[in-house]
């Protein structure tokens, strides 16, 4: 079974005090009295994690930038090859820590922000000061960021009595910060009820505030308007839980849950919890990483037990059923975000002077992804290939090439848009692209007779250690027909379906 991602809190230190965490932080408060895990037991578990298949590392706590060695561990996450996010309540970055963060190899950060009104978060955390200083937070990294154009800042808050009424005017602040995207998260661990919505809080919610939030994001400049509607009209929804049963903090009653099956959290005593329920309720611990290894924890009866099982208080866990709502975020995509970000390794490894072929741009999220990847390349460039006519999408037919061009402005310089359909301009791309294509990527029409034209038409451009890639691999046969016959006896090395609606692979 592999570890998807691991998560470990370093310090359990914090700067806040929050009301939300009464039962965690008492559990924190004991746990720092004991021997804490070194930087280079953290190292040692990392490398065990990336054997057991980890491919995602989340730093959190306490708050982590309370952590004196935070900037090695994110590096130590990057040389080998992880993806790496940090929680953080905003109190401690700067201008310049933003930058070392990002310098050091930090992926994406979600930064905690409750309120929309200063002296209500300040309340909500017990911090006076602190909406202030995470509205710094933010502008830090987004200045930070400028040079770190793959740098994904996320936002997050909770539902609560403090803040429900004016949930609206929090999206807008989130959006106005320049948050990716914001996830919203139901309230966990108040299993004295203190803070959970009544049931008329959560009427009003649903009939007043939901209603007011959907007006906002129609009107917000948000590429996946659609998306969001949906995701706010799901909240305290009854497709999920019952009135009753919201109002008392239950939120799954599913009993199953695929959390302890791929992620794992340690604390910096190296307590390893198999889940976040047992933050809150102490119990049970799966061993402690200072004292055993990752691999004989990670495959042991009693985790193996505890997947069956679960947690008796798992009802009472919303980790199922948080949300999030894209903000700033590129997202008129039929691309995953792991799909966006192989497309920017595969092109980033590309040499100098490389010519790509994209066929099927869409709006562009696909050819940014692309672009940036090539970025610190001299003379590479992308020929985009698309009628942006839409045809073939299901949101309508209509001419989308504006739009497409405002997405990808960043990166302009190293696009050059050819407008027609492939079949009809290939000999334009081979008299571009003279010293032949370095990476080729399909996404256009997926009938076979789409793609085998494609394929016949552009694979002769292709040099030896050319990289060529598929889209949609998961659901269109003529894809997957392509691939079989005609790709697979010319290719040395594929990506095995490492993402299981993209294939990628290296002409021999």
């Amino acid at each position: 079974m592999n570890l998807n991602k691991l998560i470990i809190k370093p310090t359990l230190q914090c700067t806040a005090d929050c009301f939300g965490c009464v039962s965690r932080r008492s559990l924190h408060k004991e746990k720092r009295k004991l021997e804490q895990v070194t930087l280079w037991r953290w190292k040692e578990i990392l490398e065990e994690a990336v054997a057991l298949g980890c491919r995602n590392l989340e730093i959190s706590g306490g708050e982590p930038t309370l952590y004196k060695n935070l900037l090695e561990i994110i590096e130590l996450g990057k040389r080998l090859g992880l993806h790496v996010h940090m929680n953080t309540n905003g109190s401690m970055i700067n201008d310049a820590y933003a930058e070392k963060l990002m310098e050091s190899g930090l992926d994406s950060i979600m930064l905690s922000l409750y309120s929309h009104d200063a002296n209500t978060l300040d309340s909500m955390r017990r911090s006076k000061g602190l909406w202030k200083k995470a509205t710094a937070t933010a502008a830090a990294i987004n200045k930070a960021r400028i040079r770190f154009p793959n740098f994904n800042f996320y936002t997050q808050t909770i539902l609560c009595r403090e803040n429900f009424k004016d949930f609206n005017h929090l999206i807008a602040l989130h959006y106005s910060i320049g948050s990716d995207r914001m996830a919203i998260s139901y309230l966990e661990g108040d299993f004295q009820k203190k803070f959970l919505l009544k049931k008329d809080e959560i009427k009003y919610f649903r009939e007043t505030v939901i209603p007011k939030s959907i007006s906002l994001v129609s009107e917000l400049g948000i590429y996946n308007k659609r998306e969001a509607v949906g995701a706010l009209k799901m909240l305290y929804a009854e497709e999920i839980s019952t009135l009753d049963d919201f109002s008392q903090g239950i939120y799954w009653k599913n009993k199953k849950c695929s959390v302890p099956s791929s992620s794992a959290l340690i604390l910096s005593n190296g307590d390893i919890h198999p889940c976040n329920i047992v933050e809150y309720a102490h119990k049970p611990i799966m061993g402690n990483i200072i004292k055993n290894n990752l691999t004989d924890l990670w495959n042991s009866d009693l985790w193996n037990q505890y997947r069956i099982h679960l947690h008796e208080k798992c009802e009472l866990c919303p980790m199922n059923i948080h949300t999030s709502l894209g903000l700033n975020e590129f997202k008129f995509t039929r691309m995953t975000q792991e799909e966006l970000d192989k497309l920017n390794i595969l092109a980033g490894s590309l040499p100098s002077s490389s010519n790509i072929v994209e066929i099927g741009s869409y709006y562009g999220a696909s050819s940014l992804a692309i672009a940036k990847g090539i970025s610190l390349k001299e003379n590479a460039i992308l020929f985009c290939i698309d009628t942006w006519k839409n045809t073939s999408m299901s949101e309508s037919d209509k001419d989308i090439y504006e739009e497409f061009l405002v997405n990808i402005d960043t990166h302009k310089h190293l696009i050059r848009p050819i407008r027609g359909y492939s079949h009809n301009v290939h000999n334009q791309i081979k008299h571009l692209a003279k010293s032949g294509i370095d990476m080729l990527f399909i996404d256009g029409d997926h009938s076979y007779e789409g793609v085998k034209r494609d394929w016949d038409l552009y694979s002769p451009m292709l040099k030896s250690g050319s990289v060529v890639i598929f889209h949609d691999v998961g659901w269109a046969e003529g894809v997957k027909k392509v691939i079989r016959e005609n790709v697979k006896p010319v290719v040395f090395k594929e990506s095995n379906f490492e993402l299981p609606n993209m294939y990628w692979a290296w002409i021999k």
